[in-house]
């Protein structure tokens, strides 16, 4: 398969965030010339943006929907949603890996228009938003580890399997 284009969903809870880091070394190894890019909400995006091997962060803010629901401004969440699903499809995205592994996460990965969706099964409805669904591998003796199995599962390298975030200048000071 070749893929160009790579979009990870992975929302929140930072420590999620920093765990599944180590993906996008092993992407970056086996496609070292695709664009990546992280689909986060606001709170984790900071992990994320200066990252030396991810080309884009997109920013989801699932609050501001939130509110918009609660206070019944229903046509202005509908053209968000419609104007978020629109960026997404114009990335253009071979390849999306729903590491989160809800709903909304797949519903995100489903409104890119992806040929490949691929996420873990889940006890949310997930099925028919994911073109592949894997079993999650995890080890109860390492945190994160469903973020390696889903590596493995995909055939790409987790010998250099770290943890990286990105620092900016102001972040190193």
């Amino acid at each position: 398969m070749t893929v160009r284009r790579i979009l990870v969903v992975r929302l929140s809870a930072l420590g999620d965030v920093v765990f599944a880091s180590p993906l996008i070394r092993s992407l970056r190894s086996r496609w070292p010339d695709s664009h990546i890019a992280w689909l986060v909400e606001p709170a984790a995006a900071s992990l994320l943006t200066e990252h030396p091997e991810l080309n884009e962060v997109l920013v989801w803010d699932k609050a501001r929907w939130k509110t918009l629901w609660r206070q019944r401004q229903f046509r202005q969440l509908w053209r968000e949603v419609h104007e978020f699903r629109t960026r997404l499809r114009q990335g253009h995205f071979d390849l999306v890996l729903d590491i989160q592994g809800l709903l909304k996460s797949a519903v995100l990965a489903w409104f890119t228009g992806a040929r490949s969706r691929i996420g873990f099964i889940s006890k949310e409805w997930t099925g028919p938003l994911l073109t592949h669904r894997l079993a999650k591998r995890a080890d109860t003796r390492h945190i994160g580890s469903e973020y390696r199995g889903i590596a493995e599962d995909l055939g790409l390298s987790t010998e250099d399997f770290a943890m990286e975030v990105g620092l900016s200048e102001t972040d190193r000071a």
